[in-house]
């Protein structure tokens, strides 16, 4: 099997940007169409960035992309590039917990800033795409061989088939990339770059993103190739989790691309040293509210520069504005701009290459008096009735977003409406909230498991006496954050629950409460040093827990230790142990983390005493 079509820039994140080149589309077309498939760069500063993978935007604020693009990078060292945009920086990674490629791989990145003038792609819930059925391939990658002519956004059809090679249907996608090879655009195949980018599938009239770019068998990317996509549908559950409800209505008052409202130009051509220059024009036409110009060329070391000006064709020191960082990735933005004619220069500085120039204008439907008293979107998903007024959209009434569910917070988010949050800890202890059902007996659905096979313990040991003992180590776990803890020094409880997964039904078997604030021994149970939770109790009041440390971390970083003994421990569960058991720590009203025992890892389990990993 190919590596992922991400993997070296992943590998060499800390290497200099021309070294960390990832997986046009092969066999493919140039396209400015698909304005949410966006570039994944690095690093984080969008004048020197380079192509790190590709993704789409699935809510105002959030990116779908390839887990292995991002398994070693930070927030802060990426951006993403999108051609109607401009720049988004990435404020937070959620990579999902099952990620071990290429199972599961897919990560949801949360941007820092909301994306306007792009509607959002719808993500595919349903599944059950058959063999011999098409879609479309989306992204920014190299087209194969041994060319390195990464940065276009490109596009093909492809057409699936059974998956093979230890890949399963049921959480991937396949086709196969072989001879006769049809014209380009038609049979086409993705390769290193275009990881995170989408599959789209048409259904019901709305192309969904059913997969998400992972890899391949042929190093090249060249016939014959099996590849393979991250099956959407199995894992939609982690998406619309790690979204946060961001989807679903206007991200703001702006048009988006593909309306009435907005204006595409679009422009390509190739530079070098013999034609470093080329102008193109384009018209804004009265009542244009911004104009976005951006770029994005060859990314192989090349750099090629942007002006924009207004009335006159611009050059290096006369402009309206200038993008001419050493990146490939480009893009200006104008408020009001002037109506009339507008020129865009790209100009070569070094190497050469392809380029290509998207020209966008937005024009609010209010801006025109003619549409005074019509219906309109004022970009806020929490108002509904809005009409055109004195010029612009306004006189909304508030949206009610009350659910019926007791234990959900029912808010509403200006930019992508309501959201019902569950709440576990208004449900009895070790229960769950489910956000149809409402409070029910059994774990929750929201914890965070370790980021490697192997990467929890957990020992029990029942005598008779004062001997009971009970350990749970939750090392190498998933990406944690001081603000995931809550605060348990005032009002966070922390709870471990058991459950016995052995019948057909979760059932909890134990339970061990660590409450908040308190005072233990000479000082207060929990303390908090370098962003890491200490709770110390040497009387293990109330239920035998003395210790318990969290560490924050990087994926792979994050540790728990948990320990309890003595007679205090509430009732273990019966030993020998039924297999699987699943154990949780909760902690109300914010993270959950768990581990299930039961497989290879069960390294003792007699009437006596269980120890396992996961």
């Amino acid at each position: 099997m190919r590596w992922p079509l991400g993997l070296v820039a992943a590998m060499l994140v800390t290497s200099a940007s021309a070294a960390m080149r990832q997986a046009p589309i092969v066999n493919g077309v140039a396209t400015v169409d698909h304005p949410a498939v966006g570039a994944l760069l690095f690093p984080g500063e969008a004048a020197r960035a380079s192509l790190l993978c590709s993704g789409t935007l699935i809510g105002c604020r959030t990116l779908l992309t390839a887990a292995h693009c991002v398994e070693r990078t930070s927030p802060s060292s990426l951006v993403v590039y999108f051609q109607h945009f401009g720049f988004a920086g990435v404020s937070a990674i959620t990579v999902h917990p099952d990620y071990r490629f290429p199972t599961a791989d897919l990560a949801v990145l949360t941007l820092s800033t909301t994306v306007t003038g792009i509607a959002p792609a719808a993500i595919d819930v349903v599944g059950g795409q058959a063999a011999g059925s098409g879609g479309t391939i989306v992204g920014f990658g190299r087209s194969g061989g041994t060319s390195q002519d990464y940065g276009l956004k490109r596009q093909g059809r492809v057409t699936l088939s059974p998956c093979s090679g230890g890949l399963s249907d049921a959480s991937s996608i396949c086709w196969v990339f072989a001879p006769p090879i049809g014209a380009p655009g038609e049979d086409s195949n993705t390769c290193n770059g275009d990881s995170g980018g989408p599959l789209l599938l048409d259904g019901d009239g709305t192309a969904r993103v059913a997969g998400v770019t992972s890899g391949g068998s042929s190093p090249t990317c060249l016939a014959v190739d099996l590849s393979h996509d991250t099956r959407v549908s199995a894992f939609a559950s982690f998406v619309l989790a790690a979204s946060g409800g961001d989807g679903g209505g206007a991200c703001s008052s702006l048009p988006e691309v593909g309306s009435a409202d907005t204006t595409v130009s679009a422009f390509a051509g190739l530079l070098d040293p013999e034609t470093p220059e080329a102008t193109h024009a384009l018209t804004v036409a009265p009542g244009a509210d911004l104009l976005r110009v951006t770029m994005n060329a060859h990314d192989d070391g090349s750099d090629f520069d942007l002006y924009v000006r207004a009335g006159s064709p611009p050059t290096t020191t006369a402009y309206d504005c200038a993008a001419d960082g050493s990146g490939q990735f480009a893009a200006c933005e104008v408020s009001g701009p002037q109506p009339g004619p507008w020129y865009v220069l790209v100009r070569q500085y070094v190497g050469s290459g392809g380029y290509q120039v998207t020209a966008t204008t937005f024009t609010s439907l209010c801006a025109d008096p003619a549409n005074d008293g019509a219906a309109c979107d004022d970009g806020n998903a929490c108002t509904v009735g809005e009409h055109c007024t004195g010029g612009r959209c306004a006189g909304g009434a508030t949206l009610v977003c009350d659910d019926g569910i007791t234990c959900t917070a029912d808010t509403c988010i200006p930019a992508t409406g309501c959201r019902h949050e569950e709440r576990h800890d208004t449900c009895a202890p070790c229960g769950a909230c489910d956000a149809a059902a409402g409070c029910v007996l059994g774990p929750r659905p929201d914890c965070r498991s370790p980021a490697v096979a192997g990467g929890s313990l957990l020992k029990l040991r029942d005598t008779v006496g004062d001997g009971d003992l009970l350990v749970w180590k939750w090392i190498k776990g998933a990406a944690v954050t001081a603000a995931d803890l809550g605060t348990p020094a005032t009002t966070t409880d922390y709870r471990l629950c058991l459950y016995d997964e052995s019948g057909a039904e979760p059932s909890l078997v134990a339970r061990a409460e660590v409450p908040s604030g308190g005072t233990c021994d000479t000082g207060p149970c929990w303390r908090s040093a370098d962003g890491t939770l200490r709770y110390r109790n040497p009387a293990r009041t109330p239920d035998g827990i003395a210790k318990l440390l969290i560490k924050p971390g990087a994926p792979g970083k994050a540790t728990i230790t948990l320990r309890g003994k003595g007679n205090l421990l509430p009732p273990l569960p019966t030993l020998p142990l039924a297999l699987p058991l699943r154990v949780q720590l909760h902690a109300d009203g914010a993270a959950c983390f768990e581990a299930r025992y039961g497989g290879a890892g069960t390294r003792r389990n007699d009437a006596a005493t269980f120890v396992g990993h996961d």
